[in-house]
């Protein structure tokens, strides 16, 4: 059995405060959708691989010639009534990344065609769409109507009560424990459902959490194997409920390896961007170091130079002093002459 003891997928919060950060955080998040969409492949065909006795589903993908591993699932879209509110929401009560797109300009230029928050979860990218198309407002109207129903499913935090017909316009999501999850939850004042049932394709306990989002009206299951700081309070699922409708339809064991595959994944690009930081702050170092060994050594050339004008004028004093030197002794030889000659005549009187 997996044992997991941290979440690494409650993201901090907030927008960047900057153009770059902006910029720093939708790469991140596409290195991290890239990463990610490289193992589905691996994690769907052993996912399938290991309910071989799924025959409808081999002979539906044999038709188009493929293996269930080589169509891939990578995007779910729904219209939202505030893609910014939605962003929120998937970070803080879903625990996915979220990259926001303010404005998406119109192919003509003429206003713009949509706003929206993209959520990653594991290998699937999940869109909500605040859109311009017409009719306007037939979206809104729709998403109102889910909410009416599930604000009656979820009146109260822990709500069992009616089993509306929306209920099954979810998004399902797995995570080891649920411990974290329903700790946030709880602290947010989140409506939500807890429920444990019998996963029907292996005979296993789960558990599930279950709460929606007003800004589309879509219900989020959140799966998971264990949840033992709250496991008192999760209930049977109730008898309007449809177990077929909320059971994951995969293996407990292949829930749980994907799950551990997707921490290793997150972990081996957590390492890989550190990597490349230090590398970009050593290529920083020894940039900024030869910025100054190449300012030391035009100090170093200015010095030289100046000690050169330096020793010049030393020169030249020097070459003055030894000429004025030279002429004070044609001087004194002038003089020596004149006394001699001075001497001469005295002799001769």
């Amino acid at each position: 059995m997996v044992q997991i003891e941290t979440n690494p997928l409650l993201p901090k919060t907030g927008e960047p405060d900057s153009n770059e950060e902006k910029k720093e955080s939708s790469s991140k998040f596409t290195r991290y959708s890239v990463g990610a969409l490289l193992l589905t492949g691996a994690l769907i065909g052993a996912i399938f691989k290991s309910q071989t006795n799924n025959t409808t589903l081999e002979s539906k993908f044999s038709e188009y010639g493929k293996s269930a591993s080589e169509v891939l699932l990578y995007k779910r879209t729904h219209p939202s009534r505030d893609a910014a509110t939605d962003c929120r929401f998937l970070t803080e009560t879903i625990g996915m990344m979220c990259d926001f797109t303010g404005t998406t300009p119109k192919a003509d230029g003429d206003g713009y065609c949509a706003h929206r928050a993209e959520g990653l979860a594991g290998p699937i990218s999940y869109h909500n769409i605040k859109d311009q198309f017409e009719p306007k407002g037939k979206a809104e109207e729709w998403i109102e109507v889910f909410n009416t129903h599930h604000e009656d499913s979820f009146a109260v935090e822990g709500s069992n009560q009616d089993w509306n017909q929306f209920m099954t316009m979810n998004t399902g999501l797995y995570t080891y424990s649920l411990d974290i999850h329903l700790t946030k939850w709880k602290s947010l004042g989140v409506k939500y459902k807890a429920h444990q049932y019998i996963n029907p394709t292996d005979d296993e306990l789960m558990y599930v959490i279950m709460t929606y989002n007003p800004s589309t009206g879509n219900v989020i299951e959140i799966h998971g194997s264990t949840c033992d700081l709250y496991s008192d309070e999760f209930t049977e699922l109730p008898e309007d409920a449809c177990l077929q409708a909320v059971a994951p339809g995969h293996l407990k064991a292949d829930l749980e390896a994907s799950y551990q595959t997707s921490i290793e994944l997150y972990e081996t690009l957590m390492e890989e961007e550190e990597a490349q930081s230090e590398s970009e702050s050593d290529v920083l170092t020894l940039a900024t170091t030869k910025a100054v060994l190449d300012e030391s050594e035009s100090e170093s050339e200015s010095d030289s130079s100046e000690s050169e004008v330096a020793t010049a004028v030393l020169d030249e004093d020097s070459s003055e002093s030894e000429s004025d030197s030279s002429e004070s002794e044609v001087a004194t030889a002038v003089l020596d002459e004149d006394s001699s000659e001075s001497e001469s005549d005295s002799s001769e009187s």
